[in-house]
């Protein structure tokens, strides 16, 4: 039986939202599964123990106090993305990264992102080319070497979230309403940690 000065079991569910938690988040957090969390949430009809309730509100309680809920995916996006079409030559495109500072860049075709072009790919161009003569990669186009290491997420995904795709991933790019907004890449979660929260 749940006491009547804990919050309800929807307020739970609502708090780890604000907070821009997931549930494998709260889960990791609190000690609580990820299962029983989805169960907590997902069944008006789910009575959890006393025990486990009040150990997601007290998980959730350090965490609104620790600030969690300041950071999001929208609020560390890079709003204005430089992007380039599939047609552009790879010397353009270098020339675009070292202006801006990039080490990488969206392509594009049309209004479409195809993939992206980074600098690691193309020194791997470059380093795997049997030729006895050097090509000239410069006359290239870029989408001989677009790759689809990216993901898309929602504005609202957590910073902790974002990070973890990044270990896996060049680059994210945020959404809002099905419409790409932003792109994040390793520099933008490493500059949002030495902002004040």
């Amino acid at each position: 039986m749940i006491r009547s000065d804990l919050p309800t079991l929807e307020e739970i569910r609502k708090r780890r939202k604000e907070l821009g938690l997931t549930q494998q988040e709260l889960a990791e957090e609190s000690g609580v599964s990820q299962s029983l969390i989805a169960k907590i949430e997902g069944s008006k009809k789910y009575n959890p123990r006393y025990s486990t309730v009040t150990k997601l509100i007290h998980t959730l309680d350090r965490l609104s106090s620790e600030g969690c809920n300041v950071r999001t995916a929208g609020d560390i996006k890079t709003s204005n993305i430089k992007s380039i079409s599939k047609d552009t030559t790879v010397s353009k495109a270098n020339r675009i990264m070292k202006k801006y500072g990039f080490s990488q860049l969206p392509v594009t075709h049309g209004t479409d992102i195809i993939g992206i072009i980074t600098e690691k790919t193309l020194n791997k161009a470059i380093a795997s080319s049997t030729k006895p003569s050097q090509p000239d990669f410069s006359k290239y186009t870029v989408d001989r070497f677009v790759t689809k290491d990216y993901l898309l997420k929602d504005e609202s995904t957590s910073l902790r979230e974002i990070a973890k795709s990044l270990d896996v991933t060049s680059a994210v790019f945020t959404t809002k309403n099905g419409r790409v907004t932003g792109i994040i890449t390793p520099s933008n979660v490493v500059d949002s940690s030495f902002k004040k929260q």
